[in-house]
């Protein structure tokens, strides 16, 4: 494949779109922190049963990974 071809297949092919805009980028972090850092404190409470403390310990670390992730491409870090 020669360069005119490459070419040719770059410029038909569609732009990409990202399902969250980027304007939206810091909204989701901002939810997906507070989420994780409630949940974790829920989990952290003797008042809950057993079963709802590990529920909300499993789930709180993958609310703080997206948000830590979304936080990083709102200040521009494209990871």
């Amino acid at each position: 494949m020669n360069y005119e071809q490459a070419n040719a297949i770059w410029e038909s092919a569609t732009p990409y779109v990202p399902s969250i805009s980027i304007d939206q980028h810091s909204t989701v972090a901002a939810t997906c922190l507070v989420l994780a850092l409630s949940l974790l404190g829920f989990s952290t409470t003797s008042i809950s049963s057993p079963i709802v403390r590990t529920a909300s310990a499993l789930i709180s670390p993958l609310f703080f990974g997206f948000g830590a992730l979304y936080l990083l491409l709102a200040a521009g870090v494209y990871v």
